[in-house]
């Protein structure tokens, strides 16, 4: 695996630390985030050529990838200790995977697995997206019912067939008695 072994790379900021995007520190953490992978790999394989790339540096507790369209492109490595993350994430740095320069750097919240290891885990509340979705909808659903069967054409009762007359004169036809 000489492809693996790479002493070229240098720490690609002053500060590894320093998230990029928001300006903020980041605290070292056993998990890292990797970002800019390529999206057309299918997650298993993914999963798999992460562990085989990441597993030089230590053990490797869990590697979350998800293929939604918000997490594509993403992953987490969730390392045993701090300081094999700190170094796949300085040696791993802008290393070619699948044609792309990968993107490393700490995750910003402690992951699921080490906060149940250490006691601090905490459930988070599920989203209510669905719920909610489901509800717009019951709520679009009966406000369209609200008006059916009464237009402004004709205002009869819902369910009740209006004059023939009324067809005739608005599709420009001769009443069926005036022939």
């Amino acid at each position: 695996m000489a492809l693996l072994e790479r002493k070229d790379v240098g720490d690609v900021n002053n500060n590894i630390n320093n998230n990029s995007s928001t300006g903020t520190e980041v605290a070292s953490n056993m998990t890292i985030y990797i970002n800019n992978l390529n999206e057309k790999i299918k997650i298993d394989e993914l999963k798999k050529a992460l562990h085989a790339v990441f597993s030089q540096f230590g053990k490797i507790l869990e590697i979350l990838a998800f293929k939604t369209l918000k997490h594509k492109g993403q992953a987490w490595v969730i390392f045993e200790d701090v300081k094999s993350a700190s170094n796949a994430m300085r040696q791993m740095q802008s290393f070619p995977f699948y044609d792309k320069p990968m993107r490393i750097q700490y995750a910003k919240t402690k992951s699921d697995i080490v906060a149940k290891a250490d006691g601090t885990f905490v459930p988070r509340e599920k989203r209510r997206r669905h719920e909610e979705k489901g509800k717009k909808k019951k709520d679009q659903h009966d406000a369209n019912q609200v008006g059916v069967g009464l237009t402004p054409a004709y205002g009869g009762t819902y369910g009740t067939t209006p004059p023939v007359s009324m067809f005739s004169s608005f599709l420009g036809l001769p009443l069926l008695g005036s022939l």
